[in-house]
């Protein structure tokens, strides 16, 4: 019974962590992904932004 007990102990060490190698290697490429976007989306911001207020101020 103590026997039974422990493997199950190990598979679920073992389940929990391939999930968490899962979720990790996901979590990575999700981080890599929101970064890129972010990154974009500053730059477009940036972009438009400078371009209004060349528009709105000649002296700039």
């Amino acid at each position: 019974m103590v026997g039974f007990q422990l493997n199950l102990i190990v598979f679920d060490c073992q389940a929990a962590r391939g999930t968490i190698s899962t979720l990790t290697s996901n979590t990575g490429i999700l981080l890599v992904l929101v970064l890129v976007l972010v990154l974009v989306l500053v730059l477009v911001i940036d972009f438009f932004s400078s371009e209004f207020q060349a528009t709105k101020n000649p002296f700039m």
